[in-house]
Protein backbone atom coordinates (compact mmCIF):
# COMPACT_ATOMS: atom_id res chain seq x y z
CA UNK A 1 0.00 0.00 0.00
CA UNK A 2 2.61 2.57 -0.87
CA UNK A 3 3.14 4.35 -4.13
CA UNK A 4 3.07 2.91 -7.40
CA UNK A 5 4.81 4.08 -10.69
CA UNK A 6 2.83 4.47 -13.84
CA UNK A 7 4.43 6.07 -16.64
CA UNK A 8 6.30 8.18 -14.51
CA UNK A 9 3.50 9.81 -11.92
CA UNK A 10 2.95 8.58 -8.48
CA UNK A 11 -0.08 7.45 -7.43
CA UNK A 12 -1.03 6.36 -4.08
CA UNK A 13 -3.03 1.86 -3.31
CA UNK A 14 -6.07 2.46 -1.90
CA UNK A 15 -6.39 -0.26 0.61
CA UNK A 16 -9.05 -2.73 0.39
CA UNK A 17 -10.89 -2.00 3.29
CA UNK A 18 -11.15 1.99 1.48
CA UNK A 19 -12.14 0.41 -1.80
CA UNK A 20 -15.17 -1.40 -0.21
CA UNK A 21 -15.56 1.73 1.81
CA UNK A 22 -16.00 3.94 -1.63
CA UNK A 23 -18.05 1.30 -3.18
CA UNK A 24 -20.59 1.17 -0.59
CA UNK A 25 -21.18 4.38 -0.11
CA UNK A 26 -21.05 4.69 -4.13
CA UNK A 27 -23.78 1.90 -4.54
CA UNK A 28 -25.82 3.38 -1.74
CA UNK A 29 -26.00 6.79 -1.80
CA UNK A 30 -26.44 6.11 -5.93
CA UNK A 31 -29.74 3.82 -4.72
CA UNK A 32 -31.23 6.17 -2.79
CA UNK A 33 -30.68 8.84 -5.62
CA UNK A 34 -32.64 6.50 -8.36
CA UNK A 35 -34.98 5.72 -6.23
CA UNK A 36 -36.32 9.03 -4.96
CA UNK A 37 -36.00 9.78 -8.84
CA UNK A 38 -37.92 7.13 -9.30
CA UNK A 39 -40.54 7.91 -6.86
CA UNK A 40 -41.20 11.37 -7.59
CA UNK A 41 -39.64 12.26 -11.12
CA UNK A 42 -40.21 9.25 -13.42
CA UNK A 43 -44.72 9.71 -12.97
CA UNK A 44 -44.64 13.06 -13.25
CA UNK A 45 -42.51 13.05 -16.51
CA UNK A 46 -43.51 10.10 -18.16
CA UNK A 47 -47.21 9.55 -16.25
CA UNK A 48 -45.96 5.98 -14.92
CA UNK A 49 -47.07 4.98 -11.37
CA UNK A 50 -45.61 2.14 -9.16
CA UNK A 51 -45.99 1.07 -5.86
CA UNK A 52 -43.16 1.71 -3.16
CA UNK A 53 -42.06 -1.90 -3.64
CA UNK A 54 -42.01 -1.66 -7.72
CA UNK A 55 -39.81 0.95 -7.09
CA UNK A 56 -37.23 -0.59 -4.97
CA UNK A 57 -37.15 -3.78 -7.32
CA UNK A 58 -36.47 -1.36 -9.80
CA UNK A 59 -34.07 0.43 -8.78
CA UNK A 60 -32.18 -2.65 -6.97
CA UNK A 61 -32.21 -4.09 -11.20
CA UNK A 62 -30.93 -1.05 -12.57
CA UNK A 63 -28.47 -0.87 -9.29
CA UNK A 64 -27.50 -4.49 -10.52
CA UNK A 65 -26.49 -3.03 -13.78
CA UNK A 66 -24.67 -0.12 -12.59
CA UNK A 67 -22.51 -2.01 -10.57
CA UNK A 68 -21.47 -5.23 -13.12
CA UNK A 69 -20.99 -2.22 -15.07
CA UNK A 70 -18.50 -0.66 -13.16
CA UNK A 71 -16.73 -3.52 -12.26
CA UNK A 72 -16.24 -4.03 -15.76
CA UNK A 73 -15.30 -0.79 -16.48
CA UNK A 74 -12.07 -1.06 -13.41
CA UNK A 75 -11.29 -4.42 -15.12
CA UNK A 76 -10.59 -3.18 -18.25
CA UNK A 77 -8.87 -0.04 -16.98
CA UNK A 78 -6.39 -2.23 -14.84
CA UNK A 79 -6.22 -4.73 -17.57
CA UNK A 80 -5.01 -1.51 -19.60
CA UNK A 81 -2.66 0.00 -16.86
CA UNK A 82 -0.88 -3.04 -16.32
CA UNK A 83 -0.65 -4.18 -20.12
CA UNK A 84 0.45 -0.38 -21.35
CA UNK A 85 -2.54 0.22 -23.34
Amino acid sequence: MGAVEDAGVDTMTQTKAKSIQEVLVNVGTGFVVSYLLWLFVVPVLFDVETSAGQGIGITGLYTAASIGRGYIVRRVYNWRARNGS
